[in-house]
C-alpha cells in the first residue's frame, strides 16, 4: 500500500519536533532513522507504526517497509522499538484503519516536502 502526503523528519531537529505545533496535523510523519517515540508535550493521541525493511534492498525512506508493530501513542506516553526497526510512522488516530495499516503489512510512501 502507498501512503500519500507523508512528511519526512530525517534530521535530529525534525524528529525532535515530530507532530508538535503542526495544525492541522499532516496525514503522516515518517521519522528516519527511528525506532521508538515519546508523547512529551503532546495534547492528542497519535497512531504509530514501527517499520523495518520489507526486503534487504528496500529504500530507507520510500520503502517498501514491513510494519513491525502498531500502537496508539498517548500524550506523555512512550511506544518502544521492535527488533529490526529503522523508522517510525506517526499519523492522526483513524488513519491506519483508512489506509489498511496493520502489523505484518507492507507500506511505501509518497512524501511531501516538509
Amino acid at each position: 500500500m502507498s501512503v500519500p502526503g507523508v512528511l519526512l523528519a530525517n534530521s535530529y531537529w525534525r524528529r525532535l519536533r515530530g507532530m508538535l505545533g503542526r495544525r492541522p496535523l499532516p496525514p503522516g510523519l515518517l521519522l528516519v532513522p527511528g525506532g521508538s517515540v515519546h508523547g512529551m508535550g503532546m495534547t492528542a493521541s497519535l497512531e504509530v507504526a514501527v517499520l523495518g525493511p520489507a526486503h534487504p534492498g528496500a529504500d530507507r525512506v520510500l520503502g517498501p517497509h514491513r510494519v513491525l508493530k502498531t500502537a496508539v501513542l498517548r500524550p506523555m506516553g512512550l511506544v518502544g522499538s521492535a527488533p529490526g526497526a529503522r523508522s517510525v510512522l506517526e499519523a492522526p488516530v483513524g488513519s491506519f484503519e483508512r489506509w489498511g495499516v496493520h502489523d505484518g503489512g507492507t507500506l511505501a510512501f509518497v512524501l511531501e516536502p516538509s
